[in-house]
């Protein structure tokens, strides 16, 4: 989020370098793109065709997604099925096409989160190129922990147990991520001033949250967005199912993430490090 009590998401259009290929891009759209790159919608034309070509993972049965390497939470109301560019085991049999339709939205976000770091070492005058080298590896199969996670949120049952929740207030560990949510809602984001506000989803658009290592790199200019996931607020959205689709953007494994200003304040961490360490935490959660 923005400086300040920002009640409203900004939105950002990437139209100029969403057409280009990255040696193309005028710097001035860059430089443009990158100062308001905090945490945006961004618009992109493939939302729908995702949703529709990854939701009927979860029509699955049980064995069969948890053979597959599916999450799926005791104390939150969600599923999660995640994803690399390595990844093989996709469930062709049951679903034809399902691996070849998640590679192509995977591939499509990859594009646009290159064009965004590139956007954001302008806007940050980051030099040498270091950003963009910094996530040189993230279709390697070894080297870089970034993956897509499909996340599926069954209908709220009549009886939980109290304190069930969709998903709980957290940042995420690396760059940035890049998320695209159906049209149900509830997800919100945390202010600086400590106010929650609803991240509403908006049509064709995928919205960017800052995480945890762009917080270091730029030595807490930009804040990582602390966001949840409510449970719906009327009886007939609590019956209807939610999807959304992340896209977690890590640093390359032997980066070490510190302020890029060199002002110190918060010190060096290496990438793979700090996201052992903030797995390891969500699990004893």
């Amino acid at each position: 989020m923005a400086e300040g009590d920002c009640r409203i998401i900004p939105v950002v259009d990437i139209a100029t370098i969403g057409k280009t290929t990255n040696a193309k891009i005028p710097a001035v759209d860059l430089q443009r793109i990158g100062r308001q790159l905090t945490d945006a919608c961004l618009n992109i034309g493939f939302i729908e065709k995702a949703f529709s070509s990854t939701g009927k993972f979860f029509e699955l049965p049980l064995a069969v997604k948890e053979k597959l390497g599916g999450d799926f939470k005791k104390h939150e109301l969600r599923e999660s099925f995640d994803v690399e560019f390595c990844f093989t085991r996709y469930p062709d049999e049951e679903i034809p096409d399902f691996g070849a339709s998640v590679v192509h939205v995977m591939t499509a976000l990859d594009e646009l989160s290159d064009k965004l770091i590139l956007a954001l070492q302008s806007g940050l005058c980051v030099k040498n190129n270091f950003l963009v080298k910094a996530h040189s590896r993230k279709r390697e199969p070894t080297g870089n922990r970034t993956l897509m996670r499909i996340l599926y949120y069954p209908p709220v049952p009549s009886h939980r147990p109290e304190g069930t929740m969709r998903c709980g207030a957290h940042t995420d560990y690396g760059t940035i991520t890049l998320l695209l949510q159906d049209g149900l809602g509830g997800l919100e984001v945390k202010t600086r001033s400590g106010a929650w506000v609803p991240a509403p989803p908006l049509e064709s658009a995928v919205l960017v949250n800052v995480a945890d290592l762009l917080q270091r790199w730029t030595n807490n200019q930009l804040i990582a967005t602390e966001h949840r996931v409510m449970m719906p607020a009327t009886e007939h959205l609590q019956k209807l199912p939610r999807r959304s689709i992340a896209y977690f953007v890590h640093p390359d494994d032997d980066v070490m993430v510190e302020p890029l200003d060199g002002k110190g304040g918060l010190p060096p961490v290496n990438a793979e490090d700090w996201l052992n360490k903030r797995y390891k935490e969500s699990i004893q959660y």
